[in-house]
């Protein structure tokens, strides 16, 4: 890794991993209208952004990265120290046991609200828009801190989750270890994620979120068609997807087509060492809330 790369270089990559996108790193101090698009530090990330290709080979194929780029949220709360951002980077199972079954959230929200506010306390924005898996596991504190929040909830095979996300995991924890450990990493996310969807079954059954402040999206249709699924979310939210929009996301999809999902090239649920069958029975009630098929397994 050294002779890739500075110390400092691998630093500010951990620091800003899975974007270190402008509006999340660095932040200080908060854009100037009149500097939105040429402001120096857009530059500075995209060079840092691009680093990530010299550590883990074809990262940004699967995963864009850039300034400009949407960033998970989970940047916000890491300033807290309440995110998930770190056991998916990090080999900390204690901390991960403690985020979701003993800390309090709240504050954390509270932080993420004010890091907003800091963002748009030159530029102001009228709605912002958030991507985060994160959430699902704090519905309860989300809603409190933002009761007008519309949520947009992907929904994909829980088997196929897990695989992803442990792969996921294991190449982000290159970054700072030699040996990441795949078959450990996914007995962890296992239960992790099963934990989030009863957790986000649980908060809807008790109308945490309003039903019409929930959008359900099954993965597998946006693969197969991105624009007609985002499109289905705007009118589902009332709103009117325009040609100029719908213009630019084709092109973002063009010059950044993915992998597909990536199952079968990027990652196989068999190196997982899980077993298919008792996390299928686990999986049937998410599955029958949700709709979702099972995907093949291999």
């Amino acid at each position: 890794m050294q002779d890739l790369l500075s110390q400092d270089e691998i630093d500010a990559l951990l620091h800003g991993v899975g974007g270190g996108e402008i509006e999340t790193a660095p932040e200080l101090p908060p854009p100037e209208p009149d500097s939105f698009d040429t402001d120096p530090r857009i530059d500075e990330v995209d060079a840092t952004s691009s680093l990530a290709d010299a550590l883990i080979p074809g990262f940004t194929t699967f995963h864009p990265m850039g300034a400009r780029l949407a960033q998970e949220c989970v940047r916000m709360t890491g300033s807290d120290f309440r995110s998930l951002i770190f056991p998916v980077q990090y080999r900390v199972p204690t901390y991960d046991r403690w985020l979701l079954h003993d800390a309090d959230l709240a504050p954390a929200y509270r932080w993420h609200r004010q890091f907003l506010q800091h963002l748009q306390a030159r530029t102001p924005a009228p709605q912002w828009l958030l991507k985060s898996p994160a959430h699902l596991w704090h519905l309860d504190d989300l809603a409190t801190e933002y009761p007008d929040a519309i949520v947009i909830q992907t929904h994909r095979d829980p088997l196929k989750v897990i695989s992803s996300v442990s792969a996921l995991s294991a190449h982000l924890r290159r970054m700072a270890s030699d040996d990441p450990d795949l078959t450990e990493i996914s007995a962890d996310y296992a239960e992790d994620i099963f934990l989030g969807l009863q957790r986000g079954m649980d908060a809807r059954a008790r109308g945490v979120i309003a039903p019409e402040r929930i959008v359900d999206v099954h993965f597998s249709d946006f693969v197969a068609d991105p624009i007609a699924t985002i499109r289905q979310i705007y009118v589902a939210m009332g709103r009117h997807l325009d040609e100029g929009t719908e213009g630019r996301m084709r092109a973002f999809l063009a010059q950044n087509p993915g992998d597909g999902g990536g199952g079968g090239t990027r990652y196989r649920f068999a190196d997982t060492g899980l077993d298919a069958s008792a996390l299928r029975a686990r999986a049937e009630e998410y599955q029958a809330f949700s709709g979702v098929r099972s995907e093949p397994v291999v």
